[in-house]
């Protein structure tokens, strides 16, 4: 079986190694003075997301903005207790809206095709990444053991 990295533990523990920066996070059971903190710091918005393996989080009503910290508290425990896809979130957590000209899509799948693992890419999608066409999405094959 292969491993399956969630959104959070990508976050948490592969960006840094590797250099890739990411947005400011926090998990949803912090203490309310620790979200009052960065709610505070990230301009008094974020996006409670659950930390599940599953697509379809945003249509599914699991990704939320919020600007107060009890909104933020609510939906962090609503979230976590949520079934998507029929999946259970191993928790929620907050994370840091950046604004951007442009959204963009990213997966590590197991690509049939290839035989092996690969990472998609599209600057069309986003939560509507099903509607895209194939012509904008590019699908490169992973080597693992480089």
């Amino acid at each position: 079986m292969g491993i399956r990295v969630t959104e959070l533990t990508f976050l948490d523990q592969f960006a840094s190694r590797y250099g890739i920066p990411v947005p400011r996070h926090i998990e949803g059971s912090a203490k309310r003075s620790e979200l009052k903190k960065v709610l505070s710091e990230w301009g008094g918005k974020a996006l409670v997301k659950p930390d599940v393996l599953t697509g379809k989080r945003a249509k599914a009503g699991s990704i939320v903005q919020v600007d107060n910290v009890p909104d933020a508290v609510r939906q962090a425990k609503r979230i976590a207790g949520s079934e998507i896809n029929g999946n259970m979130p191993r928790t929620s957590y907050l994370v840091e809206i950046i604004p951007a000209a442009f959204e963009m899509f990213s997966a590590i799948t197991y690509n049939s095709s290839f035989l092996k693992p690969s990472f998609t890419l599209s600057l069309k999608g986003g939560v509507d990444i099903e509607e895209a066409a194939e012509a904008d999405k590019i699908t490169i094959p992973v080597d693992i053991f480089r």
